[in-house]
């Protein structure tokens, strides 16, 4: 043992077949280890990396860490499974995510320390299994299963103490109940499993997988998430929207009749009353760049939209009104130059007033 800590330690960087550390062993290497193909990492002693150095692992791989490993920089390379079959895995600095799955299974876990940084990059690596972050603040879980990366990300994390978040991916949905009056319909492709310790609230993102779009191709239909109690069955509508980079957004919370273990999916609505987005960013960047209001396109023929500012001045006003798109409304730049500030948008449709407050921010 002794002669393979001395090697690691001159060496800059070093490419092993197998990794096997024994009981009362400590290994300490402030180089970049590459586990190559078909190796197995097995960890019964101590090792201790230097504040910079990676681990690399290399194609087909199988990690045995009954006494845990504690790495700054995880790489994941040259596609293959890595299967971490036992103990724990800890990322303290950075995941770079290559290339491979790493799958967690049985009772391992893959935790992410507290600002762990994620490369991901062209959607074909991820973790397949539970992942857990720590601390406050963004999250996100580069997951997948079933060979589609399903990424899910937790915008600002909030509790006291001692924050463990837990999210892993199920391919196939869950067995739904009665769904909520006001959902048409769920996903029956994909779900999150949430669980979390001293949790208060986040924002929560999730994506629209491909299996899922079939759900959005109604123009009047709004996409939720929704919020599934295994235990009782209850799902809630939790609401939502969309974004430019193809997820919906809500906020998820904690329940005393939920408890820290929930599950997160999508639906939708049929929406057929007219809902007024609050807020206009006009700075071109494909997200809230215009006034955009749900289900108006059930009163095509029958509404008017008025814009005044905080004086009651009109500054827009439109008769059969549509949202823009990209193909047979493109947008005409009607709101690029209005003022920072809050509006009034009136929006008469069918006999009937509404009024919402805008914000409008560059």
């Amino acid at each position: 043992m002794n002669k393979l800590l001395f090697t690691i330690l001159l060496l800059p960087s070093m490419v092993l077949a197998q990794l096997n550390v024994s009981n009362n062993t400590v290994l300490k290497t402030g180089s970049d280890l590459l586990m190559a193909t078909n190796g197995n990492v097995t960890n019964n002693g101590t090792v201790t990396f230097g504040s910079n150095a990676s681990l690399s692992l290399d194609g087909d791989l199988t990690l045995n860490l009954s006494s845990g490993l504690s790495v700054p920089v995880l790489k994941m390379v040259n596609e293959g499974n890595k299967q971490l079959q036992s103990g724990s895995l800890t990322v303290t600095s950075q995941l770079n995510l290559i290339s491979g799955v790493l799958v967690v299974s049985g009772s391992s876990s893959m935790i992410l320390n507290n600002g762990v940084g994620v490369n991901e990059f062209d959607g074909t690596s991820w973790i397949s299994g539970p992942l857990t972050h720590l601390g406050n603040g963004s999250k996100f879980f580069p997951l997948g299963a079933n060979g589609t990366y399903a990424p899910i990300e937790l915008s600002d994390v909030i509790g006291s103490g001692d924050i463990s978040t837990t999210m892993s991916v199920r391919a196939g949905g869950v067995s739904l109940g009665e769904l909520p009056t006001n959902v048409s319909a769920a996903s029956n492709s994909w779900a999150w499993d949430f669980t979390s310790t001293n949790f208060s609230s986040s924002g929560v993102n999730i994506p629209i997988l491909p299996q899922d779009e079939v759900l959005f191709t109604d123009e009047n239909t709004i996409g939720v998430v929704l919020e599934y109690e295994q235990q009782g069955g209850a799902v809630r509508n939790l609401g939502g929207f969309g974004s430019s980079l193809n997820t919906f957004n809500s906020i998820i919370s904690n329940d005393p009749l939920i408890g820290d273990s929930r599950v997160l999916l999508l639906g939708s609505e049929l929406a057929l009353t007219p809902i007024i987005h609050n807020i206009i960013t006009p700075n071109d960047d494909d997200s809230n760049d215009y006034l955009i209001i749900d289900a108006i396109s059930a009163y095509a023929d029958d509404n008017e939209v008025i814009l005044l500012d905080r004086w009651g001045v009109e500054v827009y006003r439109k008769q059969n009104f549509k949202n823009f798109n990209d193909t047979d409304n493109p947008y005409d730049g009607s709101f690029d130059n209005l003022s920072p500030g809050n509006y009034i948008c009136i929006l008469k449709y069918a006999g009937t007033t509404a009024k919402q407050v805008i914000t409008v921010m560059n």
